[in-house]
């Protein structure tokens, strides 16, 4: 529900630049993530209205959601324009703005450092793959319970 609630906020984000959005819930989703719910919700925005702002017209974002044997899995996906290695070493600095000389994306560059030790505090990880020109998938895992 926090990541349809997210994507419904961010529709007319999505709709300005172009972007589709979807949702994708894989099998069951049937234990219930106990966490705190308002860092959830800042969690999915940040890591979503990213995959927005920094993909290209036309492009898409997709949200999928999974459970595994013992956590529970997020996946943002998009189209965007993508990261090579050496900014992806550099991706959770603070103040780092990567990739601002191909984009008019309006930021400060702490998002995703606040987005990763927000994930840290609550018991998951967050992982990141992408491609330059393909786009960038971020992977969110928390385990079914977080005592917070």
């Amino acid at each position: 529900a926090v990541f349809a609630q997210t994507l419904t906020d961010l529709t007319q984000l999505a709709s300005a630049s172009h972007v589709k959005l979807q949702l994708q819930v894989v099998g069951e989703v049937a234990p219930v993530l106990t966490t705190d719910m308002t860092r959830l919700r800042q969690i999915a925005y940040n890591l979503v209205s990213n995959a927005i702002k920094y993909n290209r017209p036309e492009g898409s974002v997709t949200v999928g959601i999974n459970t595994l044997l013992a956590h529970w899995q997020l996946q943002v996906s998009d189209t965007g324009i993508g990261m090579d290695e050496q900014q992806l070493a550099k991706l959770y600095r603070p103040f780092e703005r990567l990739g601002q000389e191909r984009t008019t994306v309006a930021g400060v560059g702490i998002g995703l450092a606040i987005t990763r030790d927000i994930v840290q505090r609550l018991g998951g990880e967050l992982g990141v793959s992408s491609q330059v020109g393909v786009g960038t998938v971020f992977t969110l895992t928390l385990p079914w319970t977080v005592n917070d």
